[in-house]
């Protein structure tokens, strides 16, 4: 049979997955019955697991949140249509690495349509820089504890696993174009892992038995796309590292901060001219994590 690998069952984490495939954390823009309505027609579809993209490690004004009644409820109503199909879920704990202050200065631009939404990710992009830098080490540990309390509410709402964001602020953390501190989480590689690293330890201390999924963004440096994350040269540091603090396994995906595009990307883009680009990148990559998770076997 031409699928029967990513079809057969695998025993992931601690878990049994039906398959292989999983559904990966999609912002839809739907209303909350349109969005409950497409986690039914997805889990139904037959895939073994959906990640629930963005929840929170915090209150939110703006996303539904693990730690109000209302958001609470709605994950479990999410959790439930998901089991009720043999679906596990997976919730993907994540902290913005917007400047929400910093924000709220282009709203009138955006609300009197002089600043187009592309033109306010490029502005909000260079308020990440000083954002990250400029932290207390009293409000890292306030978001890195929010993380394990996060995993906490998620296993009490029903879900199955979770992954840490590694995008967003642990990815903003971890780029040395973002992040310029001087202390233990900036300067090398090891540094600038370190907010992420203890984003996991603090899931793992609350939530032990719950498998943790890291998603790991890669920006490519030659040619330059993105401007977060790690580049090619550097998982070799951060995978190890992150193992160690027990990370279960990794959502590898091509990082994105420089504009509003798709990051799956057509064969004819600006930064990937050659047809099959962003393949190789792709091969590449995972040739990398083949051979770390041998050594690491080993």
């Amino acid at each position: 049979m031409m699928y029967e690998t990513i079809l057969s069952p695998i025993h992931y984490g601690g878990m049994q997955l039906k398959n292989r495939i999983i559904f990966a954390p999609t912002t839809f823009g739907l209303s909350d019955e349109e969005y409950l309505a497409k986690i039914r027609a997805i889990a139904q579809g037959g895939c073994a697991m959906i990640i629930v993209g963005d929840v929170p490690v915090g209150k939110s004004k703006f996303e539904k949140s693990l730690f109000d009644t209302k958001g609470f409820a709605f994950y479990q109503q999410v959790v439930k249509i998901a089991h009720d199909a043999d679906c596990k879920v997976c919730a993907q704990l994540h902290q913005s690495d917007s400047n929400l202050l910093a924000m709220f200065k282009y709203i009138p631009g955006v609300l009197l349509k002089k600043i187009t939404p592309d033109q306010l990710r490029e502005k909000l992009n260079a308020e990440v820089a000083p954002y990250i830098t400029n932290m207390s080490q009293r409000k890292i540990h306030e978001i890195i504890s929010g993380f394990g309390k996060a995993a906490v509410l998620a296993k009490q709402a029903g879900f199955d696993m979770v992954q840490v964001h590694g995008d967003r602020m642990c990815g903003s953390f971890s780029s040395a174009i973002f992040n310029h501190r001087t202390d233990e989480y900036g300067g090398s590689a090891e540094n600038r892992a370190r907010f992420a690293v203890e984003a996991v330890r603090a899931v793992y201390r609350q939530s032990s038995e719950i498998p943790i999924d890291y998603k790991l963004t890669v920006r490519q440096a030659i040619p330059l796309y993105g401007s977060a994350d790690v580049v090619e040269s550097e998982p070799g540091i951060f995978v190890p590292i992150l193992v160690e603090a027990s990370v279960t396994s990794f959502h590898v995906t091509l990082a994105n901060h420089s504009g509003l595009e798709d990051t799956i990307l057509s064969t004819n883009r600006l930064y990937f001219k050659e047809q099959v680009h962003f393949l190789k990148f792709v091969i590449r990559f995972c040739s990398i994590l083949i051979s770390l998770s041998l050594m690491l076997a080993g």
